[in-house]
């Protein structure tokens, strides 16, 4: 469990990734209201560290992974 100021919780998250963590996983105490603190105070942190990502290509991760290509490729068509 990570507790404490943004920057605290960042700085852990930096431990964990050069210990060879490539994730996390947030758990919530309360909902909404943890995902809503994570977001709001400890992710600007990341995102100024370019730490985590500031967003995404459109589509789904099915419509953007590299096999979609290869889709049917054995297909009887």
């Amino acid at each position: 469990m990570v507790v404490g100021s943004p920057e605290t919780i960042a700085d852990r998250l930096v431990g964990y990734q050069n210990a060879g963590a490539d994730g996390v996983q947030v758990m919530n105490a309360i909902l909404p209201e943890s995902y809503e603190e994570f977001f709001d105070h400890p992710v600007p942190v990341l995102h100024d560290r370019w730490l985590m990502q500031r967003g995404y290509k459109p589509g789904t991760l099915s419509e953007r992974h590299t096999a979609r290509g290869y889709r049917g490729l054995f297909s009887a068509d």
